[in-house]
């Protein structure tokens, strides 16, 4: 039921209560299995309640220590937190959680690639990559391939900055090109604490320049000081002509790198700032949709529809998500309801063609709660 999902968020709420509802009837009913616990932790976490759903998890593990969906979703709960809060034991959890896995059997495509990136934000590129090696060979189709080239390519360019950072030492050690050089040798290494530390000696002797900013920005997220990093900067320093805006920039950057809540900060920043944007988690939506994460883009679209219930850019999204997906009635009703927001008249004609709809004379529909099978 859950996969065929509504994207209407009255109509996803109403599926995914009912569903955490009858798992846990079955589950008071003396039906308890590892199984039902782990899809009773989805309906759970879909729904926003981790710890809730963390604890249905360690009751399904109970049950079944190798049960590969229940160590999956604490594998990805538990990297999420520690990338999120750089808490040492859930790096420890995490890292326990996907090495079960690996125990249970060989790791799909879906599964390797969270934890290489997972890998990837802890320094271990050389494990990363052995790790993308492996699935790339068994699954040339999937996303592995690509996440293997970039990788390779860390670790290309940290070859080549230690042969840059050699010649600027031997050129004149005073350099403050010696100090960048360093300061990205950290970053691609993941000591991004030894990374900040470099950059404010940079800083103390030199003005700021945007693109170690950026790593500083990357560096404090990464050691869970963000909320100092925006006290310290109320302002970015000034981008270099016709580049992008610094703070839509580095929303841009840290949702490449999944933090979703320092981007969406970001964009805080950058629609005070630059008129005529869109509502910060519509942009993050759209940073969402251009990484291929389209679960994640249809709950910050959702939250957008009630943060921001007069602006017709989250129902716009919405439809061309439904579309996407083959939900073309949805998609219908969706772009009714951004026409009724006052969309703009090019966006709809062009979604109009491509669902073969004609809205001229509709009326967006009412709110129902629908539960698909």
């Amino acid at each position: 039921a859950m996969q065929g999902m509504s994207l209407d968020p009255a109509q996803s709420k109403v599926v995914l209560l009912r569903a955490e509802e009858l798992l846990q009837y079955v589950i008071d009913e003396g039906g308890e299995t590892a199984e039902v616990y782990a899809d009773l932790a989805s309906a759970r976490g879909l729904l926003g309640n981790v710890e809730s759903a963390t604890e249905a998890l360690i009751n399904g593990l109970r049950l079944d220590p190798s049960n590969h969906a229940a160590l999956l979703q604490m594998a990805r709960i538990k990297g999420e937190s520690a990338l999120q809060t750089y808490s040492a034991s859930d790096q420890r959890l995490a890292l326990d959680f996907y090495e079960n896995l690996l125990r249970s059997g060989p790791l799909s495509s879906q599964v390797a690639g969270p934890y290489a990136t997972f890998l990837i934000h802890l320094g271990e590129t050389r494990q990363s990559e052995f790790l993308l090696r492996a699935i790339a060979a068994s699954d040339p189709n999937s996303p592995a391939p690509r996440m293997l080239e970039q990788v390779q390519s860390i670790v290309e360019a940290l070859i080549r900055l230690e042969s840059k950072l050699q010649s600027q030492l031997d050129t004149d050690p005073n350099d403050p090109e010696v100090l960048r050089t360093r300061i990205n040798q950290k970053v691609l290494l993941g000591e991004f604490q030894n990374a900040v530390y470099l950059i404010d000696e940079l800083f103390e002797q030199h003005d700021p320049d945007l693109a170690t900013w950026f790593l500083l920005a990357m560096g404090k997220v990464r050691m869970g000081t963000v909320d100092q990093f925006f006290d310290d900067w109320p302002e970015a320093p000034d981008p270099p002509l016709g580049a992008s805006p610094p703070w839509y920039e580095l929303a841009q950057r840290f949702a490449r790198t999944n933090e979703w809540d320092a981007a969406r900060r970001a964009l805080e920043r950058d629609t005070e700032r630059v008129e005529g944007r869109p509502p910060p988690l519509v942009s993050l939506a759209s940073f969402a949709l251009n990484v291929g994460d389209a679960q994640r883009a249809s709950e910050l679209l959702m939250r957008a529809t009630e943060t921001n219930p007069e602006s017709p850019e989250p129902w716009l999204l919405l439809a061309e998500l439904s579309n996407a997906v083959g939900q073309r009635d949805q998609a219908v009703q969706m772009l009714q309801r951004a026409k009724a927001k006052g969309a703009d008249a090019t966006a709809l004609e062009k979604l109009e063609k491509e669902l073969g709809a004609d809205l001229t004379n509709s009326t967006p529909p009412t709110r129902r709660s629908v539960i698909r099978q």
